[in-house]
């Protein structure tokens, strides 16, 4: 869990002698956790509760600051049963 940050958003790296630094991609990492995750559970393997709590935290890390959540990531959140983290959020296109 060191990869969360104070504000809820992940580290972008950690460095040799463990120390974390950067900031995160703002879709990128999010995206490929909910990936993993269904990538885990189509092969039979049950969800780790690692990645969902990355998920939980970098998706309200961006409701928090205002930032724009792409229609497939939000999507992956409401199959995934994330969608009340989002739900009611207006950042979010159309389309």
């Amino acid at each position: 869990m060191k990869w969360l940050r104070e504000n809820g958003d992940v580290w972008y790296q950690v460095n040799g002698d463990f120390t974390f630094e950067g900031t995160d991609y703002p879709l990128l990492t999010l995206e490929d956790l909910l990936k993993s995750q269904q990538s885990w559970e189509v092969v039979g393997e049950k969800r780790s509760e690692i990645f969902d709590r990355l998920i939980r935290s970098k998706a309200q890390y961006h409701v928090e600051s205002k930032q724009e959540i792409l229609r497939p990531v939000a999507n992956s959140h409401i199959n995934q049963g994330f969608g009340y983290i989002i739900e009611g959020y207006n950042n979010i296109p159309k389309f």
